[in-house]
């Protein structure tokens, strides 16, 4: 997810400080195990009192995480099993700390073994129902450098470990042999599905989470396969004295195994504390006018020429030689204000105007240049009035040349306000569909898929660099200055990616149902307003003729 303060760095959220102390931490533990010289039971309760504590939070959380994600009918299954699993791994360390600790020698097999044996079943459950749910893999060099990792994997597994307990196997050791060869192919098999998680690129909070239970899988596999190996050779603590197979790529395996999946749960049980409902009452929009009006005047105020529409928005009329309060249906007062304004300034600022004339009274704004002789003096003056018409724009009637000087008046220094208001109606309008999609997901579906949604917002986002538009929790998308000159592409992309994910999530009506009640908000004005710029969210029935 999108980092919005300083302090949070990484994808943990800790601050700089915080994560170079928990590597300063890691370091010296790893290097205590590394070079510590002398008895090793110092090493072996060291390393069994940094593992219990990880055991302990990893099964906590994982409760918690629980609690939060049963109701997702999508991943239920891969939780329930994961838990299970957990459960049965924290049994069965608990009982074998305690064992070597009360006990000269630990017998084997013990009720330790059982537990972590039958631990293997739902872990591998609930990695294949992950594996299932993730895209095939594209890539041949890819599927290459995973297919030889796990036949590598395959052939030390077969001629270290399996090939020497088959030759050692004899009738008073059947059980024992038995579950020698288990433990092996048991953690090969997580190995090879970890691998094939770990081969996939993650998208968003979940995604990054399963990145730390893979490499969790691989510390556990390590473990396990180093300890058959040391163990079947006589190698673990040789002499009671430390050495690095036993007390690195045993011990300190299994440790940072559990601190992986520790990590793991804390970024999943951040999607819950991090998203959450985003503002939607966003359902005011700007009017933005579709009309324009072109009145030119002489030195004295006169008018002497109205563009090609003006009997279209005014009705059939004379204008030529007229007064500027006639031809506009304004006030003799507020006409002689914007002559005597024309005659000083060379632009006149954008203002309201309430007009008269035609049929019905329209709001409108008026904006315009003076036309300035050599000698400085006015001659008149070119002015532009705005209207909005509900039922479509009136500019069809429009010239070539009076469309150039519409657009050279909408966007000169004092009267670029539709530059800026087109811009607001796209917000105004696209926003609120976007942000109740995502509400819908987050509270049908639950935090996680909500998550996958805004993941799959942010690697668009990430495509298009040009947008000026991120990801941000607390508002969904945050604008840079930049962005509102591109919100004719970017909203309903986003919007239709939203839509898309909620159809295949809560399904096709469900999904037209949260956009109708959006899109019931405004009349089909709004919408045909809209569709001049942009394409709307719901298709609008014509207006009538």
């Amino acid at each position: 997810m999108a980092q919005t303060s300083n302090s949070k760095q990484n994808i943990l959220g800790l601050t700089r400080v915080q994560l170079y102390w928990t590597l300063a931490a890691v370091a010296v533990y790893l290097l205590f195990n590394l070079f510590y010289v002398g008895d090793a039971e110092v090493v072996i309760v060291v390393n069994h009192f940094a593992l219990l504590p990880l055991v302990v939070a990893v099964m906590v959380m994982a409760v918690r995480v629980w609690r939060r994600i049963k109701d997702n009918r999508k991943i239920r299954g891969i939780w329930l099993n994961l838990l299970i699993g957990w459960a049965l791994w924290t049994a069965a360390e608990f009982w074998w700390v305690i064992a070597s600790l009360t006990q000269e020698e630990i017998p084997y097999p013990s009720g330790a073994d059982i537990f972590w044996l039958v631990g293997y079943l739902p872990f591998a459950a609930a990695l294949f129902l992950r594996i299932r749910d993730l895209p095939p893999m594209e890539e041949t060099r890819y599927k290459v450098i995973l297919w030889s990792a796990i036949i590598a994997v395959f052939i030390f597994t077969t001629v270290w470990i399996l090939a020497p307990i088959l030759n050692d196997i004899t009738p008073s050791r059947v059980v024992e042999s038995v579950l020698n060869l288990l433990y092996p192919l048991s953690e090969g098999l997580l190995l090879a599905l970890a691998l094939r998680v770990l081969f996939t690129q993650p998208k968003g909070q979940y995604g990054n989470a399963w990145v730390f239970f893979g490499i969790g899988f691989i510390f556990h596999a390590i473990e396990n396969l180093a300890f058959s190996l040391v163990d079947a050779n006589g190698l673990y603590y040789l002499n009671n004295q430390n050495n690095f197979l036993s007390s690195i790529l045993v011990d300190a395996s299994l440790t940072l195994s559990y601190a992986s999946w520790l990590v793991g749960l804390f970024l999943i049980f951040r999607i819950f504390t991090d998203l959450n409902s985003v503002r939607t009452k966003e359902l005011a929009l700007p009017v933005v006018p579709n009309t324009h009006v072109l009145v030119f005047t002489d030195a004295q105020g006169q008018v002497i020429e109205v563009s090609k529409n003006y009997g279209d928005v005014f009705g059939p009329r004379e204008t030529s030689g007229k007064e500027l309060s006639d031809v506009l249906g304004i006030s003799v007062e507020k006409a002689n204000e914007i002559l005597t304004e024309a005659q000083t300034q060379p632009v006149l600022k954008e203002r309201p105007i309430y007009s008269i004339a035609g049929l019905s009274g329209r709001n409108g704004w008026l904006s315009g240049v003076s036309m300035m002789t050599s000698a400085g003096a006015s001659s008149g003056a070119n002015l532009l009035m705005r209207f909005w018409n509900s039922e479509g724009s009136l500019d069809k009637a429009l010239t070539e040349y009076e469309n150039s000087v519409v657009r050279f008046l909408v966007s000169s220094a004092e009267t670029k306000r539709e530059a800026n208001e087109v811009p607001q109606l796209l917000r105004s309008y696209y926003l609120p569909f976007l942000r109740e999609l995502y509400n819908r997901v987050l509270l049908a579906e639950g935090a996680v898929s909500a998550d996958a949604l805004y993941a799959e917002l942010e690697a668009l986002t990430n495509e298009h660099p040009e947008w000026g538009v991120t990801m941000e929790p607390r508002s969904l998308v945050f604008f840079s200055p930049d962005a509102p000159a591109h919100f004719a592409a970017s909203l309903p992309a986003m919007v239709a990616l939203a839509r898309k994910f909620a159809e295949e999530t809560l399904g096709v009506d469900v999904t037209n149902g949260v956009l109708r009640s959006v899109s019931n908000q405004w009349d089909e004005s709004v919408h045909r307003g809209v569709g001049m710029y942009a394409p709307p969210v719901l298709p609008q029935s014509a207006p009538q003729a």
